[in-house]
Protein backbone atom coordinates (compact mmCIF):
# COMPACT_ATOMS: atom_id res chain seq x y z
CA UNK A 1 0.00 0.00 0.00
CA UNK A 2 2.98 1.92 0.54
CA UNK A 3 4.25 1.74 -2.79
CA UNK A 4 1.01 2.86 -4.29
CA UNK A 5 1.20 6.13 -2.78
CA UNK A 6 4.36 6.80 -3.43
CA UNK A 7 4.10 5.75 -7.36
CA UNK A 8 0.52 8.52 -7.26
CA UNK A 9 2.51 11.04 -5.32
CA UNK A 10 5.92 10.75 -7.81
CA UNK A 11 3.45 10.86 -10.76
CA UNK A 12 1.17 13.95 -9.57
CA UNK A 13 5.10 15.85 -9.24
CA UNK A 14 5.66 14.73 -13.06
CA UNK A 15 4.16 17.52 -15.57
CA UNK A 16 2.08 16.14 -18.00
CA UNK A 17 3.15 16.67 -21.68
CA UNK A 18 1.33 17.77 -24.56
CA UNK A 19 0.23 16.00 -26.93
CA UNK A 20 2.11 16.32 -30.35
CA UNK A 21 5.56 16.29 -29.38
CA UNK A 22 8.11 19.76 -28.01
CA UNK A 23 6.18 22.57 -30.21
CA UNK A 24 9.01 22.81 -32.85
CA UNK A 25 10.83 26.37 -33.45
CA UNK A 26 8.32 28.48 -31.46
CA UNK A 27 9.40 26.19 -28.34
CA UNK A 28 12.81 26.65 -28.54
CA UNK A 29 12.92 30.90 -29.44
CA UNK A 30 13.22 32.07 -26.38
CA UNK A 31 16.81 29.63 -25.80
CA UNK A 32 18.06 30.83 -29.43
CA UNK A 33 16.99 34.39 -28.41
CA UNK A 34 19.10 34.15 -24.97
CA UNK A 35 22.10 32.58 -26.32
CA UNK A 36 22.05 35.17 -29.22
CA UNK A 37 21.50 38.01 -26.23
CA UNK A 38 24.66 36.24 -24.26
CA UNK A 39 26.85 36.08 -27.31
CA UNK A 40 26.49 39.82 -28.12
CA UNK A 41 26.91 41.51 -24.39
CA UNK A 42 30.00 38.39 -23.69
CA UNK A 43 31.54 38.27 -26.71
CA UNK A 44 30.56 40.91 -29.74
CA UNK A 45 29.85 44.33 -27.94
CA UNK A 46 33.29 44.22 -26.25
CA UNK A 47 35.40 43.08 -29.10
CA UNK A 48 33.77 45.82 -30.83
CA UNK A 49 34.80 48.12 -28.39
CA UNK A 50 38.00 46.98 -27.95
CA UNK A 51 38.59 47.35 -31.81
CA UNK A 52 37.10 51.08 -32.10
CA UNK A 53 39.51 51.90 -29.07
CA UNK A 54 42.65 50.45 -31.28
CA UNK A 55 41.59 52.42 -34.52
CA UNK A 56 41.29 55.69 -32.30
CA UNK A 57 44.80 55.13 -30.87
CA UNK A 58 45.94 54.58 -34.25
CA UNK A 59 44.95 58.01 -35.66
CA UNK A 60 45.74 60.11 -32.89
CA UNK A 61 49.87 58.96 -32.88
CA UNK A 62 52.35 61.74 -33.27
CA UNK A 63 55.74 62.60 -33.06
CA UNK A 64 56.81 61.93 -29.61
CA UNK A 65 54.37 59.91 -28.20
CA UNK A 66 56.38 57.11 -26.35
CA UNK A 67 54.24 53.58 -27.23
CA UNK A 68 54.62 49.66 -26.29
CA UNK A 69 54.18 47.61 -29.94
CA UNK A 70 52.60 43.68 -29.64
CA UNK A 71 56.12 42.66 -29.42
CA UNK A 72 57.34 44.57 -26.11
CA UNK A 73 58.85 46.96 -27.78
CA UNK A 74 59.17 49.97 -26.42
CA UNK A 75 59.97 53.54 -27.86
CA UNK A 76 59.38 57.20 -28.79
CA UNK A 77 57.93 58.07 -32.36
CA UNK A 78 59.99 60.28 -34.64
CA UNK A 79 57.94 59.66 -37.82
CA UNK A 80 54.33 59.08 -38.74
CA UNK A 81 53.68 57.93 -42.16
CA UNK A 82 50.56 56.91 -44.03
CA UNK A 83 50.91 53.00 -42.90
CA UNK A 84 54.18 53.38 -41.19
CA UNK A 85 55.88 55.09 -37.88
CA UNK A 86 59.32 55.24 -36.99
CA UNK A 87 60.16 54.03 -33.33
CA UNK A 88 63.32 55.33 -31.73
CA UNK A 89 64.03 52.18 -29.22
CA UNK A 90 67.61 53.79 -28.16
CA UNK A 91 70.01 55.87 -29.29
CA UNK A 92 70.24 55.87 -32.67
CA UNK A 93 68.38 52.91 -32.97
CA UNK A 94 65.36 53.03 -35.23
CA UNK A 95 62.31 51.06 -36.31
CA UNK A 96 59.92 51.31 -38.85
CA UNK A 97 56.64 49.37 -37.81
CA UNK A 98 53.34 49.12 -39.02
CA UNK A 99 50.61 51.17 -36.86
CA UNK A 100 48.48 48.12 -36.32
CA UNK A 101 51.27 46.72 -34.35
CA UNK A 102 50.90 49.20 -31.46
CA UNK A 103 49.21 47.97 -28.67
CA UNK A 104 49.10 51.10 -26.85
CA UNK A 105 50.71 54.40 -24.79
CA UNK A 106 53.38 53.86 -22.89
CA UNK A 107 52.93 55.16 -19.58
CA UNK A 108 49.86 55.98 -19.57
CA UNK A 109 47.67 54.21 -17.01
CA UNK A 110 44.77 51.81 -18.16
CA UNK A 111 41.18 52.02 -16.92
CA UNK A 112 40.93 48.79 -16.37
CA UNK A 113 43.83 49.31 -14.12
CA UNK A 114 42.72 52.39 -12.73
CA UNK A 115 38.93 51.04 -11.68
Amino acid sequence: MTLEVLNTAVLATVPLQAEGGGGGLLAQAPLILLFLGVFYFIVWRPQSKARKEHEELITTLKKGDEVVTEGGFIGKIVAVEEHLVVLEVSDKSRMRIKKESISGKYGEPEEEESK
